[in-house]
């Protein structure tokens, strides 16, 4: 797949009251459905591009916004994942937006659910691919990606080596991305996760997503990741639009149980868990399903059924 990182429509950035810019990604037509991306950890806008054939295939407008701190968007100190949500909202009056939907992937989960709290006149739906738990509701780690429960440890254990860590992964991700992707992640994966990133619609984009990253240094990386074990700061009982899980049943990164507890807590939450599919596999291989949820309002063969747990091909 060629895409042209570098093009405009890929790299535009809203200057905001305070001074500060948001990062975002447009793709599509101007007067497709817009749906509003979050990218995961550690990721920026770009992650999204590797949907790009399937969006462009219905049309759809994505808008893909970077957290602050990550990608285009200047660091925000202390911030919380509520204070991303009045962001989007800037974003979305900007471009003239008075409804949306949300998508979002791994990381992105808390971010799509608290924006679905905050803008509920806004949000229609939400749909998350195997979206991150909130692991402070959690005593037990030990399921979680052996690197994560490395990073947890040093965390734990040696603080100070943390962005030690992350400055040396900026390095390698500014100077030689996809390198750091054939030599020092896929590695580690499962063979599926492997298999799906190596595609032509995937390496590319994940190649210059991690080189996009750490445009504002390894601090605000580490400060995004630091939110993941916080508690979110709003109940997720209090949602109130159509939202949707796909988790794959071979996900070692993020257990699909952790997941699956959180659709439970949100009233009349659709969960799917994906046979054959892992972490990074699933949003490769079938972002189709949540893009056709949201453009259908839901009225899909697939989304008859069972409504918490129901097991696909």
């Amino acid at each position: 797949m060629n895409v042209n990182f570098d093009a405009p429509e890929y790299n535009r950035q809203l200057t905001l009251p305070d001074g500060k810019v948001l990062g975002y990604l447009e793709m599509g037509p101007t007067d497709g459905q817009p749906i509003l991306y979050m990218h995961g950890w550690p990721s920026c806008r770009l992650q999204i591009l590797h949907a790009r054939t399937e969006a462009h295939r219905r049309g759809l407008r994505i808008i893909a916004p970077d957290r602050p701190g990550l990608g285009l968007s200047s660091p925000q100190p202390a911030r919380t994942i509520l204070d991303f949500p009045p962001l989007v909202e800037a974003l979305a009056d900007h471009l003239g937006l008075e409804r949306f939907s949300v998508l979002c992937e791994s990381g992105g989960c808390p971010y799509a659910l608290a924006t679905a709290y905050m803008l509920p006149h806004r949000v229609d739906r939400v749909a998350v691919l195997c979206g991150a738990p909130p692991l402070s509701e959690f005593p037990d780690w030990s399921d979680l990606f052996p690197v994560f429960r490395l990073l947890l440890t040093i965390r734990r254990k040696a603080p100070q080596w943390q962005l030690r860590i992350l400055q040396l992964a900026t390095w390698y991700c500014q100077l030689m991305p996809e390198k750091w992707l054939v030599k020092a992640v896929l590695p580690v994966l499962p063979r599926r996760d492997r298999d799906a990133m190596r595609e032509p619609n995937a390496l590319p984009v994940y190649a210059a997503m991690a080189q996009g990253t750490y445009g504002n240094g390894p601090a605000p990386v580490l400060q995004d990741g630091e939110l993941f074990l916080q508690n979110w700061g709003f109940p997720y009982t209090a949602l109130r639009q159509p939202v949707r899980f796909w988790h794959g049943a071979n996900d070692k990164t993020l257990p699909p149980a952790k997941t699956r507890w959180l659709a439970e807590q949100i009233p009349g939450a659709g969960y799917e868990l994906v046979k054959n599919e892992g972490h990074y596999s699933l949003p490769i291989y079938s972002i189709a399903r949540a893009f056709d949820w949201i453009s259908t309002n839901g009225h899909t063969p697939e989304a008859q059924n069972a409504q918490l747990l129901s097991e696909t091909s």
